[in-house]
């Protein structure tokens, strides 16, 4: 006669597993032996079946949770990269207003008031770029990613992802640094040619003074030429007549 036995064994990670085992056992051996079980009902094994299904369903779930946590973290590191390269370009573009306006500056002292409201405007401008590259960083370390546990393939081509998306944050980050020094260079040089405006000016009045003073001269010289041609024009007739010709 064959005897159902139900043992039970515990796996490190793993809810209790049921292992059914069947031996002859001898009828005097059964009463016994206290270990002898019937055999499990169909119930009993669709319990354990559902223990260990439940315990799968579990690990799947934690790993989704993780995905998904991951997921979130790209997508704010990509916005981040985004928001970086928009700030970059307007750097680029102030630099480029400010070179703009050091050329007109160059050439003459007419647009200095409006010079000097455009330099206003790119200081509070700046200001505000500051700002919002200092919140961003801040935005940044705060969702930098951790270390990932064991994981599968995904989770490691995740993990890569990352640490590219954040790499190029800090390369960006240092390009920002470079502009924000640029832009400082330049209203510097800026300011420097608003406070040698009124030099440049006096200069400039000086010069035109002088301009004016030739061309005064110039015009008395050739008023006085031309008083000169007309007067011999009048005495040039009576220059050519012969000495019958002229009255007595």
């Amino acid at each position: 006669m064959r005897f159902s036995v139900q043992l039970m064994k515990i796996w490190p990670g793993l809810s209790r597993v049921c292992i059914p085992f069947e031996f002859p056992l001898q009828p005097e051996a059964q009463a016994q032996q206290p270990w002898a079980l019937k055999t499990p009902t169909l119930g009993e094994r669709l319990s354990c079946t559902e223990a260990h299904s439940s315990s799968l369903w579990d690990e799947v779930t934690k790993l989704r949770s993780q995905l998904q946590a991951q997921a979130q973290v790209t997508e704010a590191l990509k916005h981040s990269v985004q928001s970086l390269l928009k700030d970059r370009e307007q750097h680029m573009f102030k630099i480029s207003a400010l070179e703009a306006s050091l050329k007109l500056l160059q050439e003459g002292p007419k647009g200095r008031a409006l010079l000097e409201q455009c330099l206003e405007g790119l200081k509070k401008e700046l200001q505000g770029l500051r700002s919002q590259v200092q919140e961003l960083v801040q935005n940044q370390m705060k969702a930098r990613p951790g270390k990932l546990g064991p994981a599968s393939g995904f989770h490691q081509e995740l993990q890569s992802e990352h640490q590219v998306l954040w790499e190029e944050s800090e390369i960006l980050r240092e390009e920002l640094k470079l502009l924000r020094d640029q832009l400082s260079q330049h209203q510097e040089l800026l300011l420097e040619q608003i406070a040698k405006g009124p030099q440049v000016q006096a200069r400039s009045w000086k010069k035109l003074e002088h301009l004016q003073s030739d061309q005064m001269d110039r015009v008395h010289t050739l008023e006085v030429s031309s008083t000169e041609a007309h007067d011999a024009q009048k005495e040039e007739p009576y220059l050519l007549r012969t000495p019958e010709q002229l009255p007595s």
